[in-house]
C-alpha cells in the first residue's frame, strides 16, 4: 500500500518542477537569440546566400539575392536557378548538382543574368544539407559577384600586351631592374646592343657590362631615383660591349616602378 506524501515531499517536488520549467524557459529563450542572431546575419551579410533544393529551386534568399538580381521574392517562388543561367551555360547546372549530391560540396564560378537580363559571373562555395536522419534536403549556397573584378582583369591583360608589344618593337633598348641593379625585363633591343643573348642577360647586374667608375655613378642614380621617386631623364654613360670588349656611349633615362 503506497504511503501518502508528506508535505515536505509534495514541495519539494514543487520546486523541481519549478526549475524544471525555469530550465526549458532558459533554453527556449537561448534557442530564440540564437535563431535572431542566424535570421539577423542571414539577412544583412553582404554574401549572396541561397538554400535550394535539391532540383534547384529556391527555397529561401536573403535581401542582398534579391536585391542584386532583381527578383522578388513572389518571383523567386516561381523560379529555378535555371532560369537564372544563360541558355549557353544551363547544361553546366546539371554537372553542378552531380557535383555536389556526390561530393557533399562544390565551389567555382558561374555566368548567371539578373533580371534585366545583364550576364553577370559570380564565384560560388555551396554545401549539402542534411535532416536530423542524415538524409540531404537540399544545398545551403554563399556567391559574391566578380563580374567587375574580371572585366578589370582582361582589361588589365590587353593593356600588358599592348605594353608588351610597344616594349619588344621598340628600337631604343628598354629594360627594368630589381634594387640591386639586376635585370628583371629587356626587349630584344638590348640584347642586340650588348651582344648578350636573353638568357645571358636575365638576371645581369649592370657592373657585368659597365666599369666600376660607370657602375658606381648608375647605383647612385639608382639611389637617387627610389629615394626621391623623380625620374632621370638622358645621362650618358658607357657600356662595354661583349663581343670585342669595345666600348660605346649610350644615353639612359631612368624611372621608378611602383
Amino acid at each position: 500500500m503506497a504511503t501518502k506524501p508528506t508535505y515536505e515531499e509534495l514541495e519539494q517536488k514543487v520546486k523541481d518542477l519549478d526549475k524544471e520549467i525555469a530550465g526549458r524557459k532558459r533554453s527556449e529563450e537561448a534557442l530564440r537569440e540564437s535563431e535572431e542572431k542566424y535570421r539577423d546575419l542571414f539577412e544583412n551579410t553582404s554574401d549572396l546566400l541561397c538554400f535550394h533544393d535539391l532540383e534547384g529551386n529556391p527555397m529561401e534568399t536573403n535581401v542582398a539575392f534579391k536585391k542584386h538580381y532583381g527578383w522578388s521574392q513572389k518571383d523567386l517562388v516561381l523560379m529555378n536557378l535555371r532560369d537564372f543561367i544563360p541558355d549557353r551555360y544551363k547544361h553546366l547546372f546539371e554537372d553542378y548538382l552531380k557535383r555536389v549530391k556526390e561530393k557533399g560540396k562544390d565551389e567555382g564560378f558561374m555566368r548567371v543574368m539578373d533580371k534585366e537580363g545583364r550576364e553577370l559571373a559570380i564565384e560560388y562555395r555551396n554545401s549539402l544539407a542534411h535532416d536530423s536522419k542524415g538524409r540531404p534536403i537540399g544545398v545551403r549556397g554563399s556567391a559574391r559577384d566578380i563580374t567587375e573584378r574580371l572585366q578589370a582583369e582582361k582589361a588589365l591583360k590587353v593593356s600588358e600586351e599592348r605594353y608588351r608589344t610597344i616594349i619588344e618593337t621598340m628600337v631604343d633598348a628598354y629594360y627594368e631592374v630589381d634594387l640591386a641593379g639586376n635585370l628583371t625585363f629587356f626587349n630584344d633591343s638590348l640584347c642586340q646592343m650588348t651582344g648578350y643573348i636573353r638568357k645571358e642577360l636575365m638576371g645581369m647586374n649592370n657592373r657585368e657590362y659597365m666599369d666600376e667608375e660607370t657602375a658606381k655613378r648608375v647605383l647612385e642614380l639608382f639611389n637617387q631615383v627610389y629615394e626621391t621617386g623623380k625620374p632621370v631623364k638622358r645621362f650618358e654613360c658607357e657600356i662595354v660591349f661583349q663581343e670585342d670588349g669595345s666600348r660605346k656611349d649610350i644615353e639612359v633615362s631612368m624611372d621608378l616602378i611602383l
